[in-house]
């Protein structure tokens, strides 16, 4: 068998061409496609590939299948998707062409339809779909040029449509998924089991969809996933299950909420949770439970045990030991510089508020603080990361304390409270994740409800410099100058006045805040 690569592009890929005694005479009763296929007796084989130096031939897709973007650069799709599935929350991936028009312009850029590997999900604990496979996006991004990079993404419940050989069928996934119609018009036709007949027959079922209905503004239906058709993640369940207590009349444990993911899951355990007699009670809804209410309750002895509010005298040496080694460590190989620091009270309760670009943020706000206000200062950091053991012993130094806030967001938000209620500082990456670039990303709702119902001071910060000295993707630092903004002091109605066209006040909060610290960084 004879094999070379035709048409080659500059990376050598190109149509791989078959010549040989095995090779078929063409396509039975079909003599104009055998003509298109099989010239001076090669065989055009519409596959992808490239040889190496070795001669060894690697197949990378097929010719129809391959993007061409309007900057005249190759996508190979399937060697694309392969790269992609790295990351354990992708099940499935198909990549497809999308053309929007930006600024006048036709630009065409890469979407994925993605199905979320749930079973991992629930193993990981994971609630926050969209944002996990969105971070894996984004740093598996990294590694390729720029037009290679996923510039969006639409999530799938359902596996995606393939041949017989196992392949996609990329036409029924754009149909599916990318047409223009909005998505609730492609669910009108469903076919239900008589169980879930059953279920939709009962007045629970109705209210319960009715209220879900009009809370999250869209249609909803029984085999709705609560966050990749609703798009409710960890803080919206928080909120859901408060209304349902209200509307259903019942305490929701807060564990369950975290465990369920279609509405047909809440309607079954709710329907438990209101016991035999639950037809007998009246549907009528309570006053639902503010967040003002949530965050007077102490949290969980579990995290109770984690806060210590006051220290010995050893304790505190040891911060000021620590403290001191930082500092130095960090002006000698980080050029750490710092600016504002009169804006900071010397008492708490306030927050302190900054972007989110790296691993050592934390460490940069630490050292930039008198020891006075940082005796009084506590972090909130991610479980995953911070209880590793090579990392536990600066939990008590540093007053972090860890909590998974997907899994216990309403945990995390009473840990503040608490803490508040004994005057002190807390440190929060509104963000709630590392940023993938410089770029300073939306502000997550919570923090603005911690400024509003615990009615608390803040102060916006800006670290310049950090995403470079750990960016996302890497795996060890890398000094670079840094330079903390501290700016003035705010209260919610001076952040609120600058909002006043939004008409949730946390949102309005978050935004407010997140412009503060874009102002430092000019």
């Amino acid at each position: 068998v004879e094999v070379k690569v035709v048409k080659a592009d500059a990376t050598g890929v190109g149509e791989v061409y078959i010549k040989g005694a095995n090779l078929m005479r063409g396509y039975f009763k079909h003599p104009e496609l055998s003509a298109q296929v099989i010239q001076d007796g090669w065989f055009h084989s519409g596959d992808l590939g490239y040889m190496d130096k070795e001669g060894y031939l690697f197949l990378i897709g097929r010719e129809k299948e391959m993007i061409v973007l309007s900057s005249g650069k190759n996508i190979y799709p399937e060697e694309l998707e392969e790269y992609y599935l790295r990351s354990p929350y992708i099940k499935e991936i198909c990549i497809i062409p999308r053309q929007e028009r930006i600024f006048g312009h036709l630009k065409e850029s890469l979407t994925a339809v993605i199905v979320p590997d749930l079973d991992f999900f629930a193993k990981q604990k994971e609630l926050n779909i969209r944002e996990k496979i969105l971070w894996d996006i984004e740093t598996l991004g990294r590694q390729l040029p720029a037009y290679k990079h996923i510039m969006g993404f639409v999530l799938a419940r359902e596996e995606l449509p393939r041949t017989v050989l196992k392949k996609i069928k990329r036409y029924a996934v754009r149909e599916k998924y990318l047409r223009e119609e909005p998505k609730e018009q492609l669910n009108q036709d469903r076919n239900f089991s008589d169980e879930e007949r059953l279920i939709l027959e009962k007045d629970i079922t109705k209210k319960i969809i009715h209220y879900i209905s009009k809370e999250v503004n869209k249609p909803v239906y029984l085999d709705s996933h609560l966050e990749i058709d609703l798009g409710i993640d960890s803080l919206s369940r928080v909120e859901l299950g408060l209304g349902l207590e209200a509307l259903c009349k019942i305490k929701i444990p807060d564990e369950l909420f975290y465990e369920i993911s279609t509405i047909k899951d809440v309607i079954i355990n709710v329907e438990k949770l209101r016991g035999a007699k639950a037809e007998e009670k009246e549907l009528r809804p309570d006053a639902k439970k503010s967040w003002s209410q949530v965050l007077k309750e102490l949290p969980p002895v579990f995290y109770l045990n984690k806060v210590k509010t006051d220290f010995n005298l050893l304790e505190k040496s040891l911060a000021w030991l620590f403290k001191c080694i930082f500092v130095l460590f960090l002006r000698v190989f980080w050029l750490l510089r710092v600016s504002g620091k009169q804006n900071l009270p010397r008492q708490g309760p306030y927050l302190i508020c900054s972007n989110h670009a790296s691993y050592l943020d934390g460490l940069f706000i630490f050292s930039s603080i008198p020891f006075a206000i940082t005796a009084k200062m506590y972090f909130l950091g991610f479980q995953h990361i911070f209880e590793h053991p090579s990392l536990a012993w600066m939990n008590k130094i540093g007053r972090l304390i860890t909590v998974n806030t997907s899994e216990h967001v309403t945990e995390a938000m009473q840990i503040a409270s608490f803490l508040v209620a004994h005057k002190k500082i807390i440190c929060i990456f509104p963000e709630g994740m590392r940023s993938i670039s410089a770029d300073v990303q939306d502000f997550k709702k919570g923090i603005g409800i911690l400024i509003k119902e615990l009615d608390l001071p803040v102060v916006p910060v800006y670290i310049k410099g950090s995403h470079y000295s750990w960016p996302r993707g890497t795996h060890f630092p890398r000094p670079h100058p840094i330079k903390v903004l501290f700016g003035p002091c705010l209260r919610a109605a001076e952040l609120l006045e600058k909002k006043k066209d939004v008409s949730d006040k946390y949102e309005a909060l978050a935004q407010a805040l997140r412009e503060e610290v874009l102002k430092l960084a000019c």
